[in-house]
Formats: structure tokens, sequence, C-alpha cells
């Protein structure tokens, strides 16, 4: 493994948001997932969808508890 370095976990979320176009890293992401509880369609015309979502660390339950509806987590493909 010489010559390779390791990518911390908070840097993979940083470089995914980026690649969503989310200049702010992963804490402008999550204001807008926080934000965007009553319009997860919001989240999918960023890109955030449930498997990009899961790649951030929001499962399910966490997005349960954030507040999330089932019906809305259907929408961002949860279910």
């Amino acid at each position: 493994m010489y010559g390779q370095t390791s990518t911390s976990p908070q840097e993979m979320r940083n470089r995914i948001c980026q690649s969503k176009g989310i200049l702010g890293g992963f804490r402008t992401a999550h204001n807008i997932i926080a934000r965007s509880v009553n319009e997860p369609q919001k989240l999918l015309q960023k890109g955030l969808d449930a498997e990009t979502l899961k790649q951030l660390g929001y499962t399910q339950q966490g997005m349960l508890a954030i507040g999330y509806s089932e019906t809305a987590l259907q929408s961002l493909g949860y279910c």
C-alpha cells in the first residue's frame, strides 16, 4: 500500500457533497437535509437520493429521527 493515502470519512462525505454541487461540504448538506423534511423533492433536485444519503451516513432510521415521514423516505428511495 505504499504511496496510497487513506481518506477519512469526513473527507469522503465532503467529496460526495462536492460531486453534487454542494460547495459548503457536509455541514451545508446537513443543513439542506434538515431543512427539507417536508420537501424531499429538494433533496432529489440536488442529487441526494437514498443511496447518496446512505453514503453520507443517513440511514432510514436516522432520517425518521430527523423528522422525515415514511412517504418522504419512499420518494427518496429508502423503501
